[in-house]
């Protein structure tokens, strides 16, 4: 059988992929979300893929708060960003949506939406 399963992950390092399927245990985990707080104070991490085979549906609030994230490519099945996902995050200055992702058309940042990628 298939487990759904949230990411909390502090310890992550590095470019970070997300695939459709995560084998652990003999047990199988479809990822749907990034938690809240999960990358909070996380200064190792650079990047975050979300594969386009995913069902990942969210990012939850203050997902990358205070992180070293600098890029994140976010996948056609992601649907929700909560308000502040990418808060205190200044060296995030990319953000790449997939072209397949129907859910973000437009994407609109207070600080400055040139970082924002479709592909």
């Amino acid at each position: 059988s298939i487990h759904l399963h949230n990411i909390d992950s502090p310890n992550a390092r590095g470019n970070v992929y997300f695939p459709s399927l995560i084998e652990h245990e003999s047990q199988k985990f479809k990822i749907i979300s990034i938690n809240e707080e999960s990358f909070k104070n996380n200064q190792k991490i650079k990047s975050i893929t979300i594969s386009d085979e995913s069902i990942f549906q969210s990012i939850m609030k203050n997902a990358f708060s205070k992180s070293s994230i600098k890029n994140l490519n976010i996948s056609s099945t992601v649907s929700k960003l909560e308000d502040g996902w990418y808060s205190k995050t200044p060296k995030l200055k990319k953000v790449t949506i997939s072209i397949c992702n129907f859910f973000f058309f437009i994407l609109y940042f207070e600080n400055d939406s040139s970082f924002i990628n479709i592909i």
